[in-house]
């Protein structure tokens, strides 16, 4: 029996390995149940509409004033600020709208950097805030999605 010394072990290697060969037989478990698939289904079509609430607020700025785009996201920008009403003013809703509002509306948007400065948050702290931002803006869009 051969034993490898500490630096001779490659675990990434070995955990990419593991990790697609669990992922491979959860797929293989899961191909035919339908219960999988609507799931999946579901997750693909959510992507897909914050993906496109995503595109839209960065063509936001480029469009003509009186563009489809801009007059939607106007209004889906003011329903979302409506929604701090229901949330019962919270100041986190209200400050991650308004980071929303200063990464992509603004004429002279701020970056990231700035934005973490305003409202004392990380990078990661502040892609969550933007994506929960994108998903309330896609759910006032397309729709609320329950989990079943």
């Amino acid at each position: 029996m051969m034993i490898l010394e500490a630096d001779q072990i490659d675990m990434d290697a070995i955990m990419r390995s593991v990790t697609a060969k669990a992922e491979e037989m959860y797929r293989e478990l899961h191909r035919n149940d339908p219960e999988e698939t609507e799931r999946r289904e579901r997750e693909e079509l959510f992507a897909w509409e914050r993906a496109l609430i995503r595109q839209a607020l960065e063509r936001y700025r480029t469009e003509q004033p009186d563009s489809t785009i801009r007059k939607v996201v106007d209004i889906l920008i003011r329903q979302h600020a409506d929604m701090k009403k229901v949330c019962g003013g919270d100041s986190t809703f209200t400050d991650r709208h308004n980071a929303l509002v200063l990464k992509y509306i603004v004429a002279n948007p701020f970056t990231n950097a700035q934005l973490c400065e305003r409202f004392h948050l990380s990078h990661a702290g502040l892609d969550k805030w933007i994506t929960k931002g994108i998903n309330e803006l896609a759910e006032l869009f397309f729709g609320v999605h329950f989990e079943t």
